[in-house]
């Protein structure tokens, strides 16, 4: 029987509470601030269950969030990610695929 595999790509902010302080005059990048009263990461869990009910198993999360800064911005946003998916896979029943996340620095490649 012949195996059939698609991939769908999916565009979005990272599944995190987080925001910016835009209040700052002419700062063309704000700070970022990481909202760690999310504990038990509910919209992390939240939107990838969205994912999978919409398109199943395997579920790989390619993220594109800077590793390296000169001033840290982007790269909170990283370990906070790989924390909320190490939370979420943590929970997932023993029977469900868990979550693959791959960090890929695009801008650092392209240099």
């Amino acid at each position: 029987e012949p195996r059939v595999s698609s991939a769908t790509q999916l565009r979005g902010s990272v599944p995190l509470f987080w925001s910016q302080d835009a209040s700052t005059t002419l700062n063309a990048r704000p700070t970022i601030v990481c909202n760690r009263n999310d504990v038990t990461h509910v919209a992390t869990a939240a939107h990838f269950s969205l994912v999978r009910a919409r398109y199943d198993d395997p579920t790989v999360c390619l993220s594109l969030i800077r590793s390296q800064e000169r001033r840290p911005r982007e790269s909170a946003l990283r370990g906070e990610l790989a924390a909320a998916l190490h939370y979420v896979n943590g929970a997932l029943p023993a029977d469900r695929e868990r979550i693959a996340c791959v960090h890929w620095d695009f801008e650092r490649q392209m240099k």
